[in-house]
């Protein structure tokens, strides 16, 4: 099969493929993405730059086909740390809180338990905010506000530290180093343009692996990223200038990584 062929073969999908929750239109338009990269590529497969291009990949290898390995491995890691929490494993400890006061259900309310008086609990920093005026006066609100919301934080890293030595916070702790692990080498994947003919068409197969560009990638700017590399990519190879980042492309690269 020739070089041409071979990266023509990438566009040819059924739309079957395209994933279930695409809304019209955004999978007809990442396929018009992929496909105009891999006729670009095609269309640079002449004799002498394939021959060119050959020579190239006997010289340094094509670091997309490093990035790739990289994240497949990566991926499949936090799969496998993922799999045991989709078991019957529960958390059972209560949620942070903190004690705001007493009533007794007829507005009577005190910051001491009196009689049958039950106790109040918040559990976020609105509740205790929707509940300052039951507790406290307009005059000490604030500083009230303050002290409350202290005590709150306190309990969540209490609670934190001991989920932390269960066997669910053990294996919550894996699944989240792994899940940081595959969303760094999804970062470099997403900018590491391919150097070859072969690089990009393995790009694109690996997008189609995965079902589709936001399949792999699971976010929506990081998806226009990479769609931003493959153009680059197909440009490059065929000897046309680099096409400008648009406004959330330029964003996600000057904002750096960020673990989404």
């Amino acid at each position: 099969m020739s070089i041409a062929e071979k990266t023509a073969s990438i566009a040819s999908t059924d739309d079957d493929r395209a994933p279930a929750h695409c809304e019209p239109g955004v999978t007809s338009r990442r396929n018009l993405i992929i496909s105009a990269a891999v006729a670009t590529a095609a269309a640079v497969a002449a004799p002498s730059i394939a021959s060119a291009a050959a020579a190239s990949v006997e010289a340094q290898p094509d670091p997309i086909l490093a990035a790739i390995e990289a994240h497949r491995r990566a991926n499949a890691a936090y799969l496998e740390a993922e799999e045991p929490l989709g078991r019957t494993l529960e958390r059972k400890q209560r949620r942070p809180r903190v004690l705001l006061g007493y009533h007794d259900g007829r507005g009577v309310i005190t910051s001491a338990p009196t009689g049958k008086r039950v106790p109040t609990y918040a559990y976020s920093i609105a509740d205790i905010e929707r509940n300052a005026g039951d507790f406290i006066d307009l005059e000490g609100r604030d500083k009230w506000i303050v002290q409350r919301a202290a005590e709150l934080e306190k309990d969540e890293q209490r609670l934190a530290k001991q989920h932390a030595k269960t066997k669910l916070g053990k294996l919550e702790a894996i699944r989240d180093k792994a899940y940081e692990g595959e969303r760094e080498r999804l970062w470099d994947l997403i900018w590491t343009r391919p150097t070859t003919i072969n690089g990009l068409a393995a790009l694109l197969r690996y997008c189609r692996e995965n079902q589709s560009i936001n399949e792999l990638v699971h976010e929506d700017t990081w998806e226009d990223a990479l769609e931003w590399t493959i153009e680059a990519a197909a440009c490059a190879l065929a000897g046309l200038p680099e096409p400008p980042k648009d406004e959330v492309v330029a964003e996600v690269w000057e904002d750096g990584f960020e673990l989404i």
